[in-house]
């Protein structure tokens, strides 16, 4: 997510802006040990890496709309 060749948190404005209120899946999230599903620490990760975009691109987006 930090690495990728998109940029994210352009994205999630992108999908705030548009009113987008779907999932959105994490790809590439890392394994457990067995090599099977997504480890607790990673999704711990994706998921509060995720949220802090959403929260940001919220109020970013909320400031444009009453600017």
């Amino acid at each position: 997510m930090e690495d990728g060749y998109a940029d994210m948190y352009e994205i999630m404005k992108q999908l705030v802006r548009a009113g987008y209120d779907g999932g959105i899946s994490i790809d590439h999230a890392f394994f457990n040990q067995s090599g099977h599903g997504m480890s607790t620490m990673s999704s711990v990760y994706f998921l509060g890496f995720m949220k802090g975009l959403l929260d940001a691109a919220e109020k970013e987006v909320k400031r444009e709309r009453t600017a």
